[in-house]
Parts: C-alpha cells; sequence; structure tokens
C-alpha cells in the first residue's frame, strides 16, 4: 500500500500504487471559511509595512478555487499538464460554478489526473494584492481514494 504526506502544497504518494486517482474529500479549513464569510485585516505590529486585508468574497461577489496537477514518478505531467479544478466559493452573480463557502466534506472528482505519484496543488481566487492571493491557502483533505 501507499502512503501521503504534503509538502508545500504537494501530495507525494512515497509508495506508489500504480493504481488510478478517483476523489478525495475536501473541506474549506475553518479559518479559511472564516475569511471568505468575513474578511479580516492582519498587521504584524511593525511599522514595516506588513498590513492588509482580505475581503469577504460575499460582499465582494467573488470566488476562490484549488487546482490540482498531477505528476508520474518521472515528473512527467498527466492529463495534458492540465489541472482538474474544484471551487471552495464561488459568489459571482450567473456563474456556473456558483458556490457558498464549502463548510462540509464535499467529494472531488480527480480521476482526470489518472495515474500520479504527485499531486501539486496551486490556489487561486478573486481576492489578490500586490504580494499575491488574500484568501488563506488552506484545505482540508479526506479518503483519498485510487482504484
Amino acid at each position: 500500500g501507499g502512503f501521503f504526506y504534503v509538502v508545500a502544497l504537494t501530495l507525494v504518494i512515497k509508495h506508489p500504487l500504480n493504481k488510478n486517482i478517483q476523489y478525495m474529500y475536501v473541506c474549506n479549513s475553518s479559518y479559511t471559511y472564516g475569511v471568505i464569510i468575513n474578511g479580516n485585516h492582519w498587521d504584524d505590529g511593525e511599522d514595516d509595512g506588513w498590513t492588509g486585508s482580505a475581503q469577504s468574497l460575499v460582499t465582494t461577489k467573488g470566488w476562490f478555487k484549488v487546482q490540482a496537477y498531477g505528476y508520474k514518478a518521472d515528473g512527467t505531467a498527466t492529463n495534458g499538464g492540465n489541472p482538474v479544478e474544484f471551487y471552495l466559493a464561488d459568489y459571482r452573480d450567473n456563474s456556473t460554478t456558483a458556490t457558498s463557502a464549502i463548510n462540509k466534506w464535499t467529494k472531488w472528482d480527480l480521476s482526470d489526473l489518472g495515474s500520479v505519484a504527485k499531486i501539486k496543488f496551486n490556489f487561486i481566487g478573486s481576492d489578490n494584492s500586490q504580494y499575491g492571493l488574500n484568501t488563506p491557502a488552506y484545505l482540508c483533505i479526506d479518503d483519498i481514494t485510487f482504484n
């Protein structure tokens, strides 16, 4: 069997199973969920410019999603190098992917990635600043299933 660990948003399958990934269950962390709903402000307390804010995606009609990229053991990309995406929140009007912030375990179909030894995750969203994404890039995962 295999076991997994996450390093810098990369899920590595330590002992590849030579099976296709099917799905995993995902959920926003409580911190991410709270920021999506309410926004937040940060300040490190020093006079060094490290202050900022994340906007409520509800108020701004924003969105936040995670992308998964699959790789074989030799580093070759699977799925033609294309990610499989999952919206963790989407408050845009008339969006085909509209969803309230995910607050319960939700199945994410990853079968398009095929046989993988590594999955890299990327978070993107509508609330960005000069330093990048303002929405916290945290994700809870469970029940990673292969066939």
